[in-house]
């Protein structure tokens, strides 16, 4: 994406928002939360909304009736909507499906089905991406050919590839090896750099992405696995079902 994809998210309970918000954020999301239907809409008319997620609207306002509100104002019409459901209740599913959500997820949300549901079932601007992408921030063993091999950080991980700092650009096409550390194993990845990025932030001058070859992507399960457990540890406080 050219630019940070902004999510609505209306939920009545604090914790549950927070999770909702650093999971999106690990993402690569931007993430602008609201405790009513009010202010959602006051959010949608002034713009700037890629997705709404709603959870839970509080105020014993019905989830449909929420969803309603949202999708058929003039903001929200066209909007792509999804809802984190306290309960799977499937007359409540359908109520919210005919009052114009495209997804219906529940609570404990799993990252997998948050990010299947903003990328691969909805198709907002600019939002390609298949799988599932995390920040990581950890050091792991990297030979880039003609280089050392050495500990450089890994910034972010995907089934598809990997963003890692550097402290200079690396040419497109050059051969990249990488040892992954997983919790039971260590998984030798190989790609090719395909761009590079420029001062992301005070520690990293520069950072190359690398396209896995196809002999890495038989791991994408367990790297899929990797991510998502990765992402329930650092924002399971707030991913139960009940509201706080």
């Amino acid at each position: 994406m050219s630019e940070q994809t902004t999510v609505l998210v209306l939920e009545s309970s604090q914790t549950f928002a927070m999770y909702l918000t650093m999971m999106l954020r690990r993402m690569g999301l931007q993430a602008l939360v609201v405790a009513t239907v009010a202010a959602a809409r006051t959010a949608l008319d002034r713009g700037g909304i890629d997705v709404v997620l709603v959870g839970d609207p509080g105020d014993d306002c019905p989830l449909n009736h929420a969803v309603q509100t949202l999708a058929q104002g003039p903001s929200g019409s066209g909007l792509p909507l999804v809802v984190v459901a306290l309960h799977d209740d499937e007359v409540e599913r359908q109520a919210c499906l005919r009052a114009g959500c495209q997804a219906f997820l529940v609570r404990p949300v799993q990252p997998r089905q948050l990010h299947q549901a903003l990328y691969a079932k909805l198709a907002f601007a600019g939002a390609g991406r298949q799988n599932l992408r995390s920040s990581v921030g950890i050091d792991v063993d990297v030979q880039v050919e003609g280089e050392e091999r050495r500990a450089l950080r890994l910034l972010s991980l995907s089934r598809g590839g990997a963003l890692i700092a550097h402290s200079h650009a690396v040419p497109a096409g050059t051969r990249v090896f990488l040892a992954l550390p997983l919790a039971d194993a260590v998984l030798p990845m190989t790609g090719s750099v395909i761009y590079n990025r420029r001062d992301i932030d005070e520690r990293t001058p520069f950072a190359f992405a690398v396209l896995f070859q196809r002999e890495s992507l038989a791991y994408g399960e367990r790297i899929d696995s990797f991510l998502e457990a990765l992402l329930q540890k650092e924002c399971g406080a707030g991913s139960g079902s009940a509201p706080a």
